[in-house]
């Protein structure tokens, strides 16, 4: 018996998920006291909270993924990101009742 598989095409969308690796990697890894984003800010001279960039990196993935639901990948990492999103928004807002 023959299943027919369909596979989804690689497209606009499946760049959703090295945007959501890359704003983890920007947001919640760290190196001593600095996280890589910081590093990474510092080494190309810019002044600009890393945190609002990490929230627009997962943005932007969140949009792109459920924009083109049909790529590979789109809505894995629109999923992923929706939640990392849900998760720095309880961190932002414990931070800041403490």
């Amino acid at each position: 018996m023959r299943k027919d598989i369909s596979v989804k095409e690689l497209g606009p969308g499946s760049l959703a998920a090295p945007i959501v690796i890359l704003a983890i990697i920007f947001q919640f890894s760290c190196i001593g006291d600095k996280s890589i984003g910081r590093y990474i800010m510092n080494f190309f001279g810019i002044r600009f909270p890393d945190a609002l960039i990490g929230l627009a990196l997962f943005g932007l993935a969140v949009i792109i993924g459920y924009k083109y639901k049909t790529h590979r990948y789109a809505k894995v990492a629109a999923n992923i990101s929706m939640i990392c999103l849900i998760i720095f928004t309880i961190l932002i807002i414990i931070s800041g009742l403490f």
